[in-house]
């Protein structure tokens, strides 16, 4: 049993955790020639010998053998818990309280997306035309195919991270839209048309796609700003029996959303907390 101890170098002080299965974080007070500084322990099964120290370009890992942590700071009230055993009438409480709340959550899905609904519904005031990536031209109405629904993604382009991340998971995922979701789908970038078929070609993607810069379109739909500038998110069109295209719903990309899974991932570590801010 060894402790993991980040020490970093540009501020001087210790940056770790303690997990033992489930999270459990100890501030521990540390002597130091100028006074105290608090420390995170975090444990970690290592084959690493003891005292073992790895520079990296921003701090300098050190393994501590278990034995030395207690011997070294224990009389700085240095305690090393256990995880707690639950009883299976604790655990069934917990359990019962979880689907609880999962039922909550998709009861709440639910009402967002009757919200979103409401907010979203309109008709697209023109059969907008755009150009593809091989340089054809193509209207918004042709772009359903032969499907009912068709799925927009509102990208700001190749400038932004967060949505090169949102449209590395939709290259995925579109394919399925297509076919279990029996709708169209395409991608419009804030970039223009030759800027984005370069950055398109890096990043391998495969669907559909257009410049949101080469009409109204966007703006309209409510994803760019009176400045020109374009923000993230996801409209769903359908087509109506006067051959209209009327918007059924849509929502916003931002850290949190439902829709990039990396956001869920990330936030199952102990150390994450997801925000909007993120």
């Amino acid at each position: 049993m060894n402790f993991l101890v980040l020490l970093d170098q540009a501020k001087s002080t210790y940056k770790t955790k303690f997990y033992y299965r489930i999270i459990l974080v100890l501030n521990i007070p540390l002597p130091t020639k100028k006074g105290r500084i608090t420390a995170n322990f975090t444990y970690e099964p290592s084959s690493s010998p003891p005292f073992n120290c790895k520079p990296t370009t921003e701090y300098l890992e050190v393994i501590l053998p278990y034995w030395y942590v207690v011997k070294k700071f224990s009389k700085h009230s240095v305690k090393i818990p256990n995880p707690k055993i639950m009883t299976e009438e604790e655990l069934a409480a917990l359990n019962k309280e979880l689907q609880t709340l999962e039922v909550e959550i998709q009861e709440r899905r639910r009402k967002v997306l009757e919200l979103n609904a409401k907010i979203a519904d309109t008709i697209v005031s023109q059969d907008y035309e755009f150009t593809s990536t091989d340089g054809g031209k193509v209207k918004l109405s042709e772009m359903f195919g032969d499907k009912k629904n068709l799925f927009v993604i509102h990208n700001m382009g190749k400038g932004c991270s967060y949505c090169t991340m949102w449209a590395d998971e939709v290259n995925g995922i579109y394919k399925y839209l297509e076919g279990r979701g029996k709708s169209a789908f395409v991608f419009m970038a804030g970039d223009d048309i030759e800027t984005h078929k370069e950055f398109k070609k890096s990043r391998g993607w495969t669907f559909t796609s257009y410049s949101s810069k080469e009409n109204g379109f966007t703006k309209e739909m409510g994803f760019q700003g009176e400045k020109g500038d374009f923000w993230p998110g996801v409209s769903v069109f359908e087509k109506t029996g006067d051959g209209k295209i009327r918007r059924v719903n849509r929502d916003w990309f931002g850290p949190t959303d439902m829709y990039c899974a990396v956001w869920h991932y990330i936030e199952m570590l102990p150390h994450e907390r997801i925000n909007q801010e993120s």
